[in-house]
């Protein structure tokens, strides 16, 4: 039979990929999420958080909207946990299928959520959501208090 012969990944290796090809086919026009892990870049996104293995980075017209108008960061705040929360019950389905890695993996320490902000030619960090805490990294002048 074509494909065939067997090939072996790593219960790492496998998470990473199941977590790509869900995103993949769940991003949409007005909401996107995206993926990266330590050792395959190694920019900003890990820089203030020495564990952590997984950056998940979530764009949203809403966070656009919200920093046009200079909404307070309680506002923010009534969309932004949802995300991260919703996409850490995702990253807990997938990992359950995954013996040793579930038992190693602790979403406190490996995890980072990041909002992003897209201005047209980049994007720019909003703020990350780490080990419990919220972490602003855009000013007070887009986002006050």
């Amino acid at each position: 039979m074509l494909g065939s012969t067997l090939f072996q990944v790593t219960e790492w290796e496998w998470f990473k990929l199941k977590v790509r090809l869900r995103v993949l086919e769940t991003n949409g026009e007005w909401f996107q999420t995206r993926y990266e892990f330590r050792g395959n870049q190694q920019g900003s996104l890990f820089r203030d958080f020495q564990e952590a293995e997984v950056s998940c980075m979530f764009w949203c017209k809403t966070t656009d909207d919200l920093l046009e108008r200079k909404a307070p960061k309680g506002e923010h705040l009534e969309y932004y946990p949802g995300w991260w929360e919703s996409e850490e019950q995702c990253l807990s389905d997938t990992l359950s299928e995954l013996p040793h890695l579930s038992k190693e993996f602790d979403f406190k320490k490996h995890v980072v959520y990041t909002v992003l902000h897209q201005y047209g030619m980049g994007s720019a960090l909003v703020c990350q959501f780490y080990s419990g805490k919220i972490h602003w990294r855009m000013s007070a002048e887009s986002i006050p208090d």
